[in-house]
């Protein structure tokens, strides 16, 4: 999955929502962690995640090749607290998704 927002919609709060979303799909699934890779040179990204609790522990060498260039990445982590989150408090946003996707899903659910 790649979790990318325009330029023009950054400091909005919308990559803030997204990850949102994907953290409680990702509890709802009890995962115990969240793991994402990002260009190390990408300190905007670095920052924002760092900022939701996402902290680096691996440096990637030539992870990436954009246009025939190779370019390092960090891999950044977060533990989840699936224990502690409650499925039911809410419809998950990309559970609904994945449902409308598969064709499952339907007028009859409840509404978000």
């Amino acid at each position: 999955m790649t979790l990318a927002v325009d330029e023009r919609f950054r400091k909005l709060g919308v990559g803030s929502s997204l990850l949102g979303h994907i953290s409680t799909f990702v509890m709802d699934n009890r995962a115990e962690s969240i793991y994402l890779h990002v260009k190390s040179d990408n300190t905007n990204a670095i920052k924002f995640y760092k900022n939701h609790g996402f902290a680096t522990d691996k440096f990637l060498p030539n992870y990436y090749t954009i246009n025939n260039e190779r370019h390092d990445a960090y891999r950044l982590s977060k533990k989840t607290d699936w224990h502690a989150h409650d499925s039911h408090a809410r419809p998950s946003f990309l559970g609904r998704v994945l449902r409308l996707c598969r064709g499952t899903d339907s007028d009859d659910d409840e509404e978000e």
